[in-house]
């Protein structure tokens, strides 16, 4: 929580720029993600829920090709939030 504030805070112009783009062109694909069969109405067909994964594979790869495509753009608070998480990461699963 603590990160997502602070990138809010320093970060909230490029974040927005990048995500704001993506977030209306996926819209229309949000609402139809579902493969939870329990939270589907009754009856939901294969086709549905191929359809359905196939949104979700469209929207989630939208979101990730936008954010590698504008990391080049990132500001420099948010390059050294990055590294320090991954360094952290790295270190606790890749000891040497």
């Amino acid at each position: 929580m603590l990160v997502v504030c602070y990138l809010q805070q320093t970060c909230r112009a490029y974040l927005v720029s990048i995500m704001q783009p993506v977030m209306r062109a996926i819209s229309p694909y949000v609402e139809n993600c579902e493969l939870d069969l329990l939270r589907l109405p009754p009856g939901t067909t294969t086709d549905t829920l191929d359809c359905n994964a196939f949104n979700l594979y469209t929207v989630c790869r939208a979101v990730l090709d936008a954010v590698f495509v504008a990391v080049k753009y990132a500001p420099p608070e948010m390059r050294r939030m990055c590294a320090f998480i991954r360094h952290n990461i790295e270190s606790q699963w890749d000891p040497p």
